[in-house]
């Protein structure tokens, strides 16, 4: 199931500092990993959404969305044990995790065909970013790095 939103997740969410920025603000701030690289995405192409369609995506994966909170809760829960005969269990629910996000992610692609975005105003990622996590608003520090990881590179 590989398109090309995946692999720029992939490409993108392997550089420490994105990655850094977008678990901290999954875990400070609940944001949805997949949809700041999906913002990302669309920043690399000069591209943005509404804050309509933001919200009208956000609906659309809630079942999906729901099911990968709630394997990382398990899996996390699992790891904090550590335990060795567990090993073989964090390995599947790993997997599992990843298998759930990359099927998110390709919703997200499917979604976007189906709704193409518009171009973006030259200010419009930190304003994307709180329309997808309103909590970022009291977070100046992590608005900052997640502009920083998530802007298009000059």
């Amino acid at each position: 199931m590989s398109h090309p939103l995946w692999e720029f997740a992939l490409a993108h969410y392997a550089r420490a500092a994105v990655k850094a920025a977008c678990l901290s603000a999954q875990d400070r701030c609940g944001a949805d990993v997949n949809l700041l690289l999906y913002l990302a995405w669309l920043q690399r192409q000069g591209l943005a959404r509404p804050r309509s369609e933001w919200d009208q995506l956000v609906r659309e994966l809630g079942d999906c969305r729901r099911a990968v909170s709630a394997v990382r809760r398990l899996r996390r829960g699992v790891s904090r044990a550590a335990d060795p005969e567990r090993a073989e269990l964090l390995a599947q629910l790993r997997a599992s995790e990843l298998s759930l996000e990359q099927l998110q992610l390709a919703m997200i692609h499917d979604w976007h065909r189906q709704w193409p975005a518009s171009r973006a105003e030259a200010d419009s990622l930190r304003r994307q970013l709180l329309w997808l996590v309103p909590a970022l608003e009291g977070c100046p520090e992590l608005i900052a790095d997640l502009v920083a990881c998530l802007e298009p590179v000059s």
